[in-house]
């Protein structure tokens, strides 16, 4: 009988438990995709962007706010502008081989792209 296909969502049987709170409805913060985001806004609250996103940021991560206001918010937009682009310019320069494996890691919750913590930052798919 075949495995049904990983649900990134959800955290996985056997999974560590985390104390860390729901940033988005549908989404485990166990499992892989919401501690992806938790890693994500961890860094962005040291990054190099507007004081007020650094505070939203950490606002989230104690379970203060929403994601749709830190995308909503003014400040984010220079930060959300910028990410798009690079992740576009990725994307792009990627074969169709290095899209399809960075599609598989997302679906599995891993890294995508063989980038450490899922930061992509440009470049190329490789691994």
């Amino acid at each position: 009988m075949e495995q049904p296909p990983l649900d990134p969502t959800t955290a996985p049987e056997n999974s560590e438990p985390t104390d860390a709170p729901r940033l988005l409805p549908t989404i485990d913060p166990a499992s892989p995709v919401g501690r992806m985001l938790h890693d994500q806004l961890s860094r962005l609250r040291f990054a190099n962007v507007d004081p007020a996103t650094r505070r939203r940021a950490q606002d989230l991560l104690d379970g203060r706010g929403s994601l749709r206001d830190l995308m909503a918010s003014p400040e984010f937009q220079p930060t959300l502008h910028a990410a798009s682009a690079s992740f576009a310019t990725l994307l792009t320069d990627m074969s169709p081989e290095e899209r399809e494996r960075f599609r598989e890691d997302l679906r599995a919750g891993r890294p995508p792209g063989g980038f450490p913590g899922g930061a992509p930052g440009g470049g190329s798919g490789a691994r």
